[in-house]
């Protein structure tokens, strides 16, 4: 079938964007609609045309070049998420060190033959012992944190808008041994680990991954015209959903303290101090100016996105994928159908208790699961979801509470060569929750003659 002409689909749409979106068109000058971000032609042959700098003002990474971090919005939302939803699940963890992304205006770069225009980033991967890299560094099974370079991989390809990624084949057999040991999908990862899917064998490509995002508002920006002003006003707007605002906040007097000041924020209060060069303890003076950094409107982008049909665009049909982070069993949608859905009303398990929780901001079926004492496939079954389901922050699912029966602990007892991966796969437990158990960090080295539990409690 014939690709369609973006700009015809754009124009189609036109007639039915909400109302709302188009007022808060009007808050967008026409400075801003021209300086909207265009990811001009192919990575390894094209240009980019108002590139975003990488922020520098939020922890977690560490960037190689200022000069080559420059990318589109899409690129720089999809890394900010992922990092972040890595520091959540590891919240002690050392920074991630980013290489290459573009140039500012996009074109052939020293040593690559594409990040020509701002979908391509260059990731370094997390190593053992916590220990933060200053370099992109080889990294093999004794020094690769697998875990967390994994639950990175995992927040990355969650964002939907990943092409590909070009990773080693002995990285990535790590990274998928890992995945199955966690109760993942092997048709799944099989899919997922292969010659046509999205993550791909590259030689040298041991000390990085190699990413490869899909960019449908710059896209779409590289092909309307200058004089379709109210086009590219809703493309601007989508566009700054992705980056960070500055927001200034004006002391009242009334501020409990500021811990609880940047809790209503919605930052930590290290971010809060840095940012504002104050200390903790010091008071609050009324009148005093205090900067956060916020991202996203009230309207989500994705909602403006099914109006405009920014996809239109893509070279590729994107891979669609819900829910990765943390639950270890999900599908590409577009890959497999999903299992019918179960009935709602489903008996619950005998022994047990139904109650009502509040999902939370980075809930998983999985986390909520562990700490419920249940498992994935009962909170599913319960709540009618289906397998690829994502939960909603505010939102109300049943929980059933096993009958409190105790399972016999059963213990193994370490022998050379043994390390907590190894034994989390022989004994089909998850490596954190084997160290959870054994009270235990999940980069321990283990002795000959040491006992662990390897039943689950």
């Amino acid at each position: 079938m014939a690709r369609l002409n973006p700009l015809l689909e754009f124009k189609k749409a036109w007639p039915f964007i909400p109302a709302l979106m188009l007022t808060l068109l009007l808050t967008f000058s026409s400075s801003q609609a021209s300086n909207i971000t265009a990811s001009i032609g192919k990575p390894y042959r094209g240009s980019l045309e108002n590139g975003i700098p990488f922020p520098t003002q939020f922890e977690g990474y560490t960037l190689r070049h200022q000069d080559q971090t420059y990318a589109t919005p899409e690129v720089i939302g999809a890394m900010l998420d992922a990092i972040e939803g890595v520091r959540r699940e590891f919240p002690d963890t050392c920074d991630l060190y980013l290489g290459d992304f573009s140039k500012p205006g996009g074109g052939p770069m020293f040593r690559h033959r594409s990040h020509q225009n701002g979908r391509d980033v260059d990731i370094g991967f997390y190593a053992k012992g916590n220990r933060p890299l200053r370099s992109l560094f080889p990294m093999n099974r004794e020094n690769l944190d697998v875990p967390k370079t994994w639950a990175l991989l995992e927040n990355i390809l969650q964002s939907q808008k990943v092409q590909y990624i070009f990773i080693d084949q002995r990285i990535q057999n790590l990274l998928k041994d890992y995945a199955l040991s966690q109760g993942g999908d092997p048709a799944y990862l099989n899919r997922l680990f292969s010659r046509t899917g999205i993550i791909r064998h590259i030689p040298n490509h041991r000390d990085h991954a190699h990413v490869r995002f899909f960019a449908p508002w710059s896209t779409m920006a590289a092909k309307v015209r200058e004089s379709d002003g109210q086009k590219r006003k809703i493309i601007a707007m989508a566009q700054q959903a992705y980056l960070p605002k500055r927001v200034n906040y004006y002391v009242t007097g009334n501020e409990k303290n500021l811990d609880a000041l940047a809790r209503s924020f919605g930052v930590s209060t290290r971010d809060l101090t840095r940012w504002n060069n104050i200390r903790s303890q010091d008071i609050l003076t009324p009148g005093t100016s205090l900067s956060f950094y916020k991202r996203g409107f009230e309207i989500e982008p994705v909602h403006l996105a099914k109006s405009l049909r920014p996809d239109s665009v893509h070279e590729i049909t994107p891979s669609r994928f819900a829910a990765l982070h943390s639950t270890r069993s999900t599908r590409t949608a577009s890959d497999a159908s999903p299992p019918p859905r179960a009935a709602a009303s489903r008996s619950q398990p005998q022994g047990s208790q139904v109650q009502s929780y509040t999902v939370q901001k980075g809930d998983t079926l999985y986390g909520i699961a562990r700490a419920k004492g249940t498992s994935v496939r009962a909170l599913r079954d319960l709540n009618g979801l289906k397998e690829n389901s994502i939960l909603r922050a505010g939102e109300k699912i049943k929980v059933a509470r096993g009958n409190g029966a105790v399972s016999p602990i059963k213990k193994y007892k370490v022998v050379q060569g043994d390390t907590l991966y190894s034994i989390s796969k022989r004994h089909g437990l998850p490596v954190a929750e084997l160290a959870r158990i054994n009270s235990l960090d999940s980069n321990t080295l283990l002795h000959i003659g040491q006992e662990l539990i390897v039943s689950r409690r």
